[in-house]
């Protein structure tokens, strides 16, 4: 007899291709049950979203409670423009207008037509830069209780949100169970079918013994052979079952379904002591999905109190303070500023000598004050809050 040479190369690979099945089942996480509670509870997707709805109503909480405090809003206006018209009220309310505006320099009193000449300066003037700074302050002082409304709705909110995550938590607890359970019961269900083939195989072997010798007829072995066809689709189902339990837990652990996964032993469940009545009872009065339930109707509530703050007046404290940038300007008024209020003052004068001594439109300015602080004087407002003209020495018509 001749002998053939094997290749130890060749039976050690053959050896490790082997032992790969293997390997992957020893590879896979093997969790029990308290293992699989607290992946769950930190990586369930439901859970990490009940703990972002707590961080949003924690943050509608803060945002109610700052409602008290002073709001400070800073705002800035930029304004680039040749229109004719805005250009020359922009100058205006810079108070940087000139004369060479209104075209004063194409004016030649020698011109016999000279009126009728378009000046090119205020037709068409150059852009006009504008920058508008505005700071502005509130204090609400009264508000017909919309503040507290907005305060209880989020922290009924908050309650509720708190709530929520407990009954989540409690859900992916059950659900876990109920998960790490379907997969022994589906493997117990696969044992099952993998025990009916073994049967059947065997039925159909035996029939075909009988067959030979004569016993029964050919339609017997027929029929065993349909039912084990029958057996092997079981088998496969359970087969898939199986997989399928260990994907719902996948889902409910939060990991990939490609890792691998196994269970431990079987949770052994004890029957609670005391009366069903008792556990309805608590069950009604500290079920968290009933307490959240709760909370949002005390937010609806609530909602409802801001409703009705708005048929009260609302009272604050604002101040505003409004900078415009004038290019070009002085703070000092123009040169002859200080002649132009006395040459109003001799006016006004004299026509109070014609009048009987009563004081006329052009009455005399303060003595000491140039026309530009007499109009400082005119435009300050009391509190800063006041319109602008109106009169420092009285508030809604009436003597302070």
């Amino acid at each position: 007899m001749r002998l053939k040479k094997t290749n130890p190369v060749r039976l050690k690979t053959l050896a490790f291709l082997s032992l790969l099945p293997f390997a992957g089942a020893a590879a896979a996480d093997t969790l029990d049950f308290a293992q699989a509670v607290q992946r769950a509870l930190s990586q369930n997707p439901g859970i990490l979203i009940a703990g972002a709805q707590i961080g949003q109503a924690q943050a509608a909480v803060r945002q109610s409670e700052g409602a008290r405090l002073p709001k400070l809003t800073a705002s800035i206006n930029v304004t680039r423009t040749d229109d004719a018209l805005n250009a020359f009220g922009l100058r205006l309310s810079q108070r940087n207008a000139t004369f060479n505006d209104f075209g004063a320099g194409e004016f030649n009193p020698a011109d016999p037509n000279v009126l009728n000449i378009a000046p090119r300066d205020l037709n068409h003037p150059g852009p006009v830069n504008n920058f508008n700074a505005r700071l502005e302050a509130q204090l609400p002082l009264y508000t017909g209780g919309m503040i507290e409304g907005y305060n209880e709705q989020a922290r009924a909110y908050l309650r509720a949100a708190q709530q929520g995550d407990t009954l989540a938590r409690q859900k992916v607890i059950f659900d876990v169970l109920r998960a790490y359970e379907g997969v022994h019961t589906a493997r117990a269900y696969e044992n099952v079918a993998r025990q009916a083939r073994l049967a059947s195989e065997s039925y159909v072997k035996t029939i075909g013994n009988l067959l030979r010798g004569g016993v029964v007829v050919k339609s017997d072995l027929l029929s065993a052979q349909v039912h084990l066809e029958d057996v092997k689709v079981q088998q496969t189902q359970a087969e898939n079952a199986v997989q399928q339990a260990l994907d719902q837990l996948h889902l409910l652990l939060g990991m990939p379904l490609a890792e691998p996964l196994d269970v431990a032993g079987n949770v052994e469940v004890h029957p609670l002591a005391g009366k069903l009545a008792d556990y309805q009872a608590d069950a009604l009065k500290s079920n968290p999905g009933l307490a959240a339930l709760r909370n949002q109707l005390d937010a609806a509530q609530a909602a409802i109190k801001v409703a009705r703050a708005g048929k009260y007046p609302q009272a604050g404290l604002p101040r505003r303070n409004r900078g415009q940038a004038r290019p070009g300007r002085k703070r000092d008024c123009l040169p002859g500023s200080r002649r132009l209020a006395t040459s109003r003052r001799s006016t006004a004068s004299g026509h109070g000598a014609r009048t009987g001594g009563q004081p006329g439109r052009g009455s005399p300015a303060p003595r000491g004050k140039t026309l530009c602080q007499r109009r400082d004087d005119h435009h300050r407002t009391i509190g800063g809050a006041g319109p602008v003209g109106q009169d420092p020495g009285r508030l809604g018509g009436r003597p302070l």
